[in-house]
């Protein structure tokens, strides 16, 4: 009977090893499943934050664009009103001049 005890005994421990090593792959699976699970969340976050970046950097630049625009405008409007005061300043002057030139006088 040594001979059965010790298969039995052989027997059991091969059961248990299987035991152990299909419990140590259902926990590697999970482990996968779980870290899969957590590189898609990450790489999700990630891209999720990188249109949010890109979102804020495009309204900064609109808006530097938008500014740049009024600031040129200001210039342009601010430029345009100076010639207008030359013109309304020396409007008599030319007015003058040209009515001499077209009509001298007779001296």
């Amino acid at each position: 009977m040594p001979v059965e005890k010790t298969l039995t005994t052989l027997m059991a421990a091969e059961a248990e090893a299987r035991k152990i090593v299909e419990e140590a792959e259902k926990e590697a699976r999970e482990i996968r499943q779980r870290t899969e699970k957590e590189v898609k969340q990450i790489v999700e976050e990630a891209k999720k934050q990188e249109e949010e970046e890109t979102q804020l950097v495009l309204e900064e630049s609109r808006s530097q664009t938008q500014e740049a625009r009024k600031e040129i405008l200001h210039r342009a409007q601010e430029q345009a009103d100076q010639w207008e005061k030359l013109f309304q300043k020396n409007r008599d002057q030319v007015l003058e001049f040209i009515i001499k030139a077209a009509f001298p006088s007779p001296e």
